[in-house]
């Protein structure tokens, strides 16, 4: 009697390699990897230090966007 056996793979390489992280990644790490890989920073993380008059509706703190307008 012949036994049917299945063979399950990590990735569809025939060469059982492991995905990296880049191909594993989807959303905002994707994303902040892509960023990364072209030099910039897709998000930023440094935090905000306001001096003791700002906060205020005369003087708001304005935080950098990724995006320029």
């Amino acid at each position: 009697m012949r036994t049917r056996s299945a063979v399950r793979f990590m990735s569809s390489d025939l060469d059982n390699r492991i995905p990296t992280d880049m191909e594993q990644q989807t959303g905002r790490r994707l994303a902040e990897l892509q960023a990364e890989a072209k030099g910039h920073v897709a998000y930023n993380r440094e935090p905000i230090y306001p001096l003791a008059f700002q906060g205020t509706k005369e003087h708001p703190i304005f935080v950098r966007s990724f995006f320029s307008f």
